[in-house]
């Protein structure tokens, strides 16, 4: 596979509307990898959610970061714990059940990469 680049502002901005007129308030995107041997172990996955919406509680089943590329978000860990994340900024992901909270519409960057 070719190298690739991506217009993150560009995609922000198309995911956030996406997920603005989306019934759930909530779609995701799997974003191309650079390598087919890193596709393997890493996915790289766009999030956009609404005002007000939520990722549901789910498993981290690897490594992962989140970035947010636009909006605010609360990322809450099941044992309680919360992180507020706003535009630029980014955060490992527990290794426990948590979920996401869109505090206003916004576009995230998950990067994963498989244990092992």
């Amino acid at each position: 596979m070719d190298f690739v680049a991506l217009d993150l502002v560009r995609f922000a901005a198309a995911i956030m509307g996406e997920a603005a007129d989306s019934e759930r308030g909530l779609v995701t995107r799997p974003l191309p990898v650079t390598d087919e041997g890193d596709a393997a172990r890493m996915r790289v996955i766009g999030i956009g959610i609404a005002a007000g919406h939520v990722l549901p509680e789910h498993d981290n089943r690897g490594e992962a970061m989140l970035q947010v590329l636009a909006g605010s978000v609360t990322l809450l860990s099941a044992d309680g714990r919360e992180v507020p994340l706003a535009t630029g900024m980014l955060a490992p992901i527990p290794q426990a059940r948590h979920r996401v909270e869109a505090h206003e519409t916004s576009a995230l960057l998950l990067v994963q990469v498989a244990r092992g």
